[in-house]
């Protein structure tokens, strides 16, 4: 039992057969792990997906009959970029931890951090909509030089408790000489500058969203009227071009908003 009153979480099983050079063989075990999408999908996640691949079709069928449009062609790119990248992510994606390293594979690039690389390894609130199937608590680690790296399937959906095998993690390295954790200011002040970063980008696309629905909403009240409609200045140019002042205006009220907390 661990300190919520919950069974302990199985550890996951250990792969058969190597699947690369990363899997370079040791010693120690009892240090290999690898987290891939072991539970079933959700029906919400198949059901857009399906959606979405219903949508791509129809664009499709449309377009041939009466012509390709600009609108049509992003709405299409858009769907099927959105459709691989999300396969890729749940067939593709997982977490391999050896006596070597870490290796965390992602829908289109794979990154490896040897031992001696690893700062921490951490559980952070993800930014979840509400309604949605997203990761609550994914897992990350954070390199000697700061750096953020998301570690698919080490989160909730997949395992009972993802914080007790980060911790079996980080004991097991440490038992065996791999690993020792000590915190440095310095990087504690530039990952923390790093998130505000994020926070930031995040509340600016989501200012750019806003703004892209008055846009549109603007655009077809321009329809019944003698004005003129430019379609794409107003709903994608527009939009666009406030991302950069809208990420250094929240960027700005976020660092003020730190400061003002450090000196309470």
């Amino acid at each position: 039992m661990n300190a919520d009153g919950q069974d302990e979480p199985e550890r996951p099983e250990e792969p058969e057969d190597p699947e690369g050079p990363e899997d370079s063989q040791g010693p120690h075990d009892a240090l290999r792990r690898e987290y891939r999408k072991v539970r079933p999908i959700p029906a919400q996640t198949v059901l857009l997906m399906v959606s979405g691949a219903l949508m791509v079709a129809s664009a499709l069928l449309n377009a041939s009959a009466s012509g390709p449009t600009g609108w049509a062609a992003a709405a299409i790119a858009a769907w099927s970029v959105t459709l691989v990248l999300h396969g890729l992510e749940l067939w593709r994606a997982r977490t391999l931890v050896t006596c070597a390293g870490i290796t965390a594979r992602g829908p289109l690039r794979t990154r490896v951090r040897a031992w001696h690389e690893v700062y921490d390894i951490r559980l952070e609130p993800g930014k979840r909509p509400q309604g949605t199937t997203a990761v609550r608590w994914p897992a990350y680690l954070y390199d000697t030089g700061g750096r953020r790296v998301r570690l698919p399937h080490l989160d909730e959906q997949q395992l009972p408790d993802p914080a007790a095998d980060i911790a079996h993690l980080r004991a097991t390295a440490t038992r065996l000489g791999l690993y020792s954790w000590s915190p440095r200011p310095d990087l504690e002040t530039r990952i923390a500058r790093a998130a505000r970063r994020r926070t930031a980008w995040h509340r600016a696309v989501i200012t750019v969203l806003v703004l892209t629905a008055a846009a549109f909403v603007l655009d077809t009240a321009l329809l019944f009227t003698d004005h003129p409609a430019h379609a794409y200045a107003l709903v994608l140019c527009a939009p666009l071009a406030a991302l950069p002042p809208a990420f250094l205006a929240w960027d700005r009220v976020g660092e003020g908003m730190w400061r003002r907390a450090r000196r309470a």
